[in-house]
């Protein structure tokens, strides 16, 4: 996978989760839509969603939670 690209209203910290950890998938670019983080719900999740990805990705754009990762 080159590319995932998640808008997925509220459950994208769960799912990211589940893509790496379990599935170990690690698509070369991840745009991702943290809506729930935008809203100011769901910050421990996503908190823990963030530092599995930042072990892997570092990141390329960041518009107010719309978040691009490239794979290091």
């Amino acid at each position: 996978i080159d590319l995932l690209k998640m808008d997925i209203e509220g459950v994208e910290s769960e799912v990211l989760n589940q893509i790496l950890n379990e599935y170990k998938l690690y698509p070369k670019y991840l745009c991702i839509d943290f809506d729930a983080r935008r809203s100011g719900v769901k910050r421990n999740e996503y908190d823990v969603c963030m530092k599995n990805i930042l072990t892997k990705y570092r990141i390329i754009k960041n518009e107010n939670f719309d978040i691009s990762f490239e794979l290091i």
